[in-house]
């Protein structure tokens, strides 16, 4: 697969349980609707 000069791949995997009373754990971002975040390629 190849991608252009302005698309970039990520890919993240989080394992472990979260401190439900850690400060970092209360943060919450905004999300971008799927639609505008991700292209589904058939290979």
């Amino acid at each position: 697969m190849s991608l252009g000069g302005d698309r970039k791949m990520v890919c993240a995997i989080s394992f472990g349980y979260a401190g439900e009373r850690h400060p970092a754990n209360s943060y919450r971002t905004s999300r971008a609707p799927l639609e505008e975040s991700v292209s589904l390629v058939s290979m």
